[in-house]
């Protein structure tokens, strides 16, 4: 409940309400306006009653919000001092005024959705660019070796991430080959970690085998001198996050962004960016090893 008392004083009182008792709160949704000239006189045992004596009233005057049939809220003027009768245009002010705040809480509440609508709009359209973007530079690679680090260019770029990374499998499937670049306060050239052996593997082979994503907020959750952990201390890796690179249901090898300043806890909009991303590399990557 929002209260203002005297000349400017606001506050917020909250109330915890016992079990069973939001039936009763059913008593304060009315559609005519509720006048209680003397709290003492409303039937004992009432919620209402306890309510207000509860709280110090002494005289209520209460009219509810409504737009159409729904039920928004209710308004309220009381008075705690002395007792006090409320007169038939009071009633009808409190009225009008009710109706007024009805219509600006719905109106609020219709700029709101039109808010999220052209926010997810607004995400979609750039999301969309960003794909055209990636997918024109990924036209532009003359080689493997060129599409590997267009990738993680376009990925670290779009994700405004520290680092990314894309490792595709061998022929033989046994072992990876890491493109990776770095962007602390710039861009900086892509490099090899080579040939990485699969015994690497804990995660990438599972987020593979499931075609799921793998995110790591905390990479102090591989054990101690186990190899991920190892790996993971020796490129200064904090939080990271991997998807697998699949093109007509086969695994060609995993897409991944990674933080190293802090750790970064991913959120499900970075999942799904990093997926759609994925899509059109594992695409390119495919069609450039039927060349």
């Amino acid at each position: 409940l929002h209260v203002r008392k005297g000349y400017g004083v606001s506050d917020l009182l909250g109330f915890t309400f016992k079990s069973g008792s939001f039936t009763k709160l059913k008593e304060l949704i009315i559609k005519e306006p509720f006048v209680v000239n003397d709290t003492s006189t409303l039937p004992q045992g009432s919620f209402i009653r306890s309510f207000l004596l509860d709280i110090g009233v002494k005289s209520n005057l209460s009219v509810s919000l409504f737009y159409r049939d729904k039920f928004l809220g209710s308004l309220t003027v009381a008075t705690k001092i002395k007792y006090h009768n409320f007169t038939a245009e009071e009633v009808r002010l409190l009225q009008i005024i009710a109706n007024t705040i009805s219509t600006i809480i719905v109106n609020y509440q219709l700029l709101e959705d039109l808010k999220l609508q052209a926010e997810k709009l607004d995400l979609q359209f750039k999301e969309q660019k960003m794909l055209y973007e990636l997918t024109q530079a990924l036209s532009s690679a003359t080689d493997m070796k060129k599409l590997r680090e267009i990738s993680v260019q376009m990925v670290a770029k779009i994700m405004h991430t520290e680092r990314a990374a894309i490792g595709v499998i061998t022929p033989k499937g046994d072992s990876f080959t890491v493109q990776e670049i770095l962007i602390k306060g710039k861009l900086g050239d892509p490099y090899s970690l080579g040939l990485i052996q699969p015994t690497f593997a804990g995660t990438i082979k599972d987020m593979m085998n499931k075609h799921q994503p793998s995110i790591v907020n905390d990479v102090s959750i591989y054990p101690k001198g186990s190899l991920e952990r190892e790996i993971i201390s020796q490129q200064g890796i904090k939080s990271a996050m991997g998807v697998p690179l699949v093109s007509h249901n086969k695994n060609i090898g995993f897409l991944a962004v990674s933080s190293l300043s802090q750790m970064h806890h991913y959120t499900q909009d970075e999942v799904q960016l990093l997926q759609t991303l994925s899509n059109p590399i594992a695409m390119a990557i495919e069609n450039r090893m039927l060349l």
